[in-house]
C-alpha cells in the first residue's frame, strides 16, 4: 500500500489521469448528479466526479456548491 503522501501535486495527477481510461463509470442517478470516474493510479484507486456531462447551471452552481460541501 502506498503512502497518501507520495500522491503526485494535483496539476500532474490531473495530467496522468486524462491519458488513462477510468476502471469503472457510475452514471449520475438524475441531472443534478455527477458521473463518479474511478481510476487506477500505480497502487492507488482515485475517484472523479464529473459534471460536465450536465447543463451549464448545474456544472457551475449546484456541483461547485456540493463539491465544495464534500471537502469541507
Amino acid at each position: 500500500m502506498k503512502s497518501s503522501t507520495a500522491i503526485p501535486g494535483p496539476k500532474l495527477l490531473v495530467e496522468r489521469l486524462r491519458s488513462l481510461t477510468p476502471v469503472k463509470r457510475l452514471p449520475g442517478r438524475n441531472w443534478t448528479k455527477a458521473d463518479v470516474l474511478l481510476y487506477r493510479l500505480d497502487e492507488l484507486s482515485v475517484a472523479v466526479k464529473d459534471y460536465a456531462p450536465r447543463s451549464f447551471l448545474v456544472r457551475n452552481l449546484l456541483g461547485r456548491y456540493l463539491i465544495r460541501r464534500e471537502s469541507r
